[in-house]
């Protein structure tokens, strides 16, 4: 088994905004359809709070099956919006729960709110 210490992820916590997550590739996501992108970023803000709530939960009871499930939701989530920070906290974090070694997983949990309310923040500039 794979030491959590040795398990690193670019994820830049200084980085503007602007650069949370990829446009241009969003926009052709979508076809450049902006009332789709729209729906779907109203998807994403309704969601993702329950998300980083059962994320909490899992953490609390300290759950390494729940918490890979919540992590692996989340990772899914950023990619489908091209947040590649958000998307490499939630799979350091899925890593760790799969190591079912939970000792770095409050710090690696910190991030993945982090960057998941930075996406948020920039997805309801985008809406």
């Amino acid at each position: 088994m794979t030491s959590n210490a040795a398990l690193t992820f670019p994820v830049a916590l200084d980085a503007p905004a602007d650069d949370v997550i990829a446009h241009d590739e969003l926009l052709n996501q979508v076809d450049g359809d902006v009332a789709l992108l729209r729906e779907l970023i109203a998807l994403f803000l309704t969601t993702y709070p329950d998300r980083l709530a059962r994320l909490k939960a899992a953490i609390a009871d300290r759950d390494a099956p729940a918490l890979e499930l919540a992590a692996h939701s989340l990772r899914g989530s950023a990619y489908n919006f091209f947040a590649a920070a958000a998307a490499a906290a939630a799979a350091r974090l899925e890593i760790i729960a799969c190591s079912r070694n939970l000792a770095r997983a409050d710090e690696a949990t910190a991030v993945v709110k982090y960057e998941y309310d930075r996406l948020a923040d920039a997805l309801r500039a985008l809406a």
